[in-house]
């Protein structure tokens, strides 16, 4: 699994039989058999628990573009993530892939320093995967519901009526979870057979509820998940090497400390990343709170109309 990673191709044939009766049977010549994108994705991350080198051709070494924080472009990138892996490699169960047009999502239990739940954002061009994204969180017991990470329905059905549910997705998101709209919400969501797979959250949930059980998320979550458990980096190192009081570290990983400017700066130094990432979760934060703080008065202000 951490030797080098070599890009390869294996063309999939058979062979075609044609029979008449009185005659001879002719085999056909070997066809190829092309693999749909979400065959890719299922193949390359099924690679974690093979070391098959194969699907690491399904990449595009040129245009490969990486969204996790903590992983480089190209298959230089990939192939650091592999050599850095823990004693038995990483491993990936598929659990559902799906394909969008030129998008494979995947949720896939992994072991990847330590058991996580994952979905994974594949782009493709030209039957190459050129971009990704993943959001990664720790395995927690089953909610209150008794509903796990993982388990529920895994086969697609009503495909003829993919646009149209994905238009409602589309409006709960925007109208729902970021503005906080409440009027068209029952024609959205069925919340006495709404199936809730949030290990903090129990099934059937009322609207308000929903909204209400959504964690916001502060910088300092983001900074121990995103970064310091998948990196194994201590707060005392990170503490050290930054030249932040340790105090300070800690009292923003437990959530009890806004991020700063002067944080930010040093904290995209030694990560690689843009100090106005770490200032826009915390802008984010702080929005959403002063949205929840002063829901009442926000909702009384009447647009000024010229």
């Amino acid at each position: 699994m951490k030797s080098a990673l070599l890009c390869s191709l294996i063309a999939f044939g058979c062979i075609l039989i044609s029979c008449n009766s009185n005659k001879i049977s002719q085999s056909k010549e070997e066809v190829p058999m092309e693999l749909s994108n979400t065959e890719k994705v299922v193949a390359l991350l099924n690679s974690f628990n093979t070391g098959d080198q194969t699907p690491i051709s399904y990449i595009n070494p040129e245009k490969y573009i990486q969204h996790n924080l903590g992983v480089g472009d190209g298959l230089v990138g990939f192939g650091e993530v592999m050599q850095n892996a823990p004693e038995g490699g990483f491993k990936a169960n598929v659990i559902r892939a799906f394909e969008d047009g030129n998008y494979v999502v995947a949720h896939t239990e992994y072991e990847f320093f330590g058991p996580k739940a994952a979905f994974d954002v594949f782009r493709f061009e030209d039957g190459k995967i050129v971009e990704h994204w993943d959001n990664l969180t720790e395995v927690m017991p089953p909610n209150p519901s008794g509903r796990t990470q993982f388990d529920g329905v895994a086969d697609l059905t009503d495909l003829d009526k993919t646009e149209a549910n994905k238009k409602v997705v589309e409006q709960f998101i925007d109208e729902v979870l970021l503005n906080g709209k409440m009027d068209n919400l029952t024609t959205l969501v069925n919340p006495t057979h709404y199936i809730q797979h949030n290990s903090g959250v129990a099934d059937g949930l009322d609207g308000q509820e929903m909204v209400d059980t959504l964690n916001n998320i502060h910088p300092g979550e983001v900074l121990l998940e995103e970064f310091l458990k998948p990196m194994e980096i201590t707060a005392y190192r990170l503490a050290k090497e930054t030249f932040i009081p340790q105090t300070r570290i800690s009292a923003i990983i437990k959530g009890k400390r806004r991020m700063t400017a002067d944080t930010a700066l040093r904290l995209s130094k030694f990560f690689g990343t843009s100090a106005k990432f770490w200032l826009g979760l915390q802008a984010d934060y702080d929005l959403e709170e002063e949205g929840k703080s002063n829901h009442d008065e926000l909702q009384s202000i009447i647009q000024y109309a010229s």
